[in-house]
């Protein structure tokens, strides 16, 4: 099996459902051939105090899995 390792700023979450699906459609594509391991590292900045808007993302979990991207 092959393993594919993408960093993407551009990426859906719990808190922008609409961020990036783009990228995500893509990576689901990949590891629905089933001959693919596909792992997304999506980088999230916050400031020191992740207060206001900021606090719903400080709040994601740190790893997630969904339609088979990890």
């Amino acid at each position: 099996m092959k393993h594919v390792l993408a960093l993407s700023t551009l990426y859906p979450n719990a808190v922008n459902p609409q961020f990036g699906t783009f990228v995500a459609r893509s990576l689901e594509a990949l590891a629905k051939r089933g001959d693919w391991r596909v792992t997304v590292v999506n980088p999230i900045g916050l400031p020191p105090l992740a207060l206001g808007r900021y606090r719903p993302l400080a709040e994601l979990a740190p790893v997630s899995v969904e339609n088979g991207v990890t």
